[in-house]
């Protein structure tokens, strides 16, 4: 079985939103800070 989903606070959210936003960094390079796939990344 796979694993069970996880949830995310809207702070957490909120913070991979502003960090995608102002960081200058790639979305690739802050899924892999923190520790989240791309493409949930994409979701929140």
């Amino acid at each position: 079985m796979g694993n069970p989903q996880r949830r995310f606070g809207k702070e957490f959210e909120a913070e991979a939103d502003r960090l995608v936003e102002t960081s200058g960094h790639t979305q690739r390079e802050i899924a892999e800070d923190l520790g989240i796939g791309r493409s949930t990344l994409r979701r929140l």
